[in-house]
């Protein structure tokens, strides 16, 4: 059940960046959408079945969408393709963070503390995930 849900964004995410590739600006500037349709909708059932994989997964997923986009839709030719790719990642990054920070808000506000599952996840996450982002695009 797990994996219907992991091979349905990854096909999302492949079937975007290959039209992207052969009509170059369909991924680049649908990223942020078509990211955060993955992060928000169809992950939504992974988030009750393991949380902390879901939000690991979802900062993966992020990382490996701008790579195809880079690699294979032409976002690394010139300084503006960059610039482009570069703001696109930060607005779905930006979406995706906040759509996770309130999927954890409103789903775990009345639990107990103990059950809860901690947010910090979240930012380390996005932590982590910005500044390896930093770091690769630099060399991209």
């Amino acid at each position: 059940m797990k994996s219907t849900y992991i091979l349905t964004g990854l096909l999302i995410i492949l079937g975007a960046n290959l039209a992207g590739h052969f009509y170059p600006p369909f991924s680049l500037m649908n990223s942020f959408l078509y990211m955060n349709i993955i992060v928000g909708l169809v992950n939504l059932p992974l988030y009750k079945i393991n949380y902390y994989f879901t939000v690991v997964y979802n900062f993966i997923l992020l990382l490996i969408n701008d790579l195809f986009i880079r690699l294979y839709a032409g976002g690394n030719h010139d300084n503006e393709g960059m610039g482009w790719c570069w703001l696109m990642f930060s607005v779905g990054f930006i979406i995706a963070t906040l759509i996770m920070i309130i999927y954890w808000a409103t789903n775990f506000k009345n639990m107990s503390t103990e059950k809860k599952p901690s947010l910090s996840i979240i930012i380390i996450g996005a932590i982590l995930t910005a500044v390896f982002y930093n770091f690769v695009n630099a060399n991209i």
